[in-house]
């Protein structure tokens, strides 16, 4: 809503490198700041709950304030957190992706610019449905080894659904149901590498207040995080129970053999993928 003390203070030197640029890029910020003034004097001079005003405060003249007006900059004096920063950390995860690694991946964090699904698929399937928001597998991107490599070399794969038309000479036309999965190319940008996250990951950047300036970005990926991984774990809990049960060990050595069946193949997966299977194999470790 307004700006950094470091911000106002700083202003690029005409003999820095590009100077233009940050020139330009100074005034625009500068030009947002006004905005939000104006949108604050409105709401003090139309909003009724600030009303009678013993002074006529004008946000763009400090002397005008006389102590009713006060910009809080809590989070500028904080102690670091300790922890990376949110771009930093999303960055580390991902850097570990590798084939058959789960993702979340949520579209509203994809660039819109114009034929931004046709730098994606194949080209026959440019106007296809975009894939929507969920955890998917990675595979290597068709273009990894390639001049034309795009994205950061993975891709998933996942059906945009629609009818397909089939004419045959003799039985005329026919349609059904797509069934067939296409290729979407993604980058880390738009995903979280979702068995490198914990519970205790996430609260801390939902809850993280020196993140504030990513907040539109992470918000979205950290709350439909947060729900899948919560799912996930009721499921698991009841598999836990049942070998504990059935073979009277503990807890903590059943989840660390479910850990070691969801992660152990190259192609990650949750217990239910397969969950009778996950049972053998685990309780065959435990004799």
């Amino acid at each position: 809503m307004f700006p950094t003390r470091k911000e106002l203070e700083h202003f690029p030197d005409p003999d820095e490198s590009f100077y233009s640029s940050k020139l330009e890029k100074k005034e625009e910020e500068e030009f947002n700041y006004k905005k939000y003034g104006l949108f604050l004097q409105g709401i003090l001079h139309r909003i009724l709950i600030f009303q009678p005003l013993s002074e006529q405060i004008q946000i763009f003249q400090p002397e005008t304030w006389n102590g009713m007006l006060n910009f809080i900059r809590d989070d500028e004096m904080l102690l670091p957190t300790g922890r990376l920063s949110w771009q930093e950390w999303q960055k580390e995860i991902n850097s570990k992706i590798q084939e058959g690694s789960r993702i979340i991946y949520i579209r509203s964090l994809s660039g819109y610019e114009k034929n931004w699904l046709a730098s994606r698929v194949p080209y026959q399937y440019q106007y296809a449905t975009p894939p929507s928001d969920g955890l998917y597998i990675a595979q290597k991107s068709l273009y990894s080894e390639s001049k034309y490599e795009r994205g950061d070399g993975f891709r998933f794969l996942y059906n945009p659904g629609g009818t397909i038309w089939k004419y045959d000479l003799w039985e005329g036309y026919s349609s059904h149901e797509r069934k067939k999965r296409i290729s979407f190319t993604f980058y880390n940008s738009e995903v979280l590498n979702y068995d490198q996250i914990s519970l205790e990951d996430i609260e801390f950047y939902i809850n993280c207040r020196t993140e504030r300036g990513n907040y539109l970005s992470m918000m979205p990926l950290l709350y439909k995080l947060k729900e899948m991984r919560l799912e996930e774990l009721e499921r698991e809990k009841l598999f836990v129970q049942l070998v504990v049960n059935r073979n009277k060990v503990s807890e903590e050595k059943v989840w660390e053999l479910v850990d070691w069946w969801k992660y152990k193949n190259k192609w990650k997966r949750p217990i239910d993928k397969d969950d009778a299977k996950a049972l053998r194999m685990i309780e065959r470790k435990l004799l």
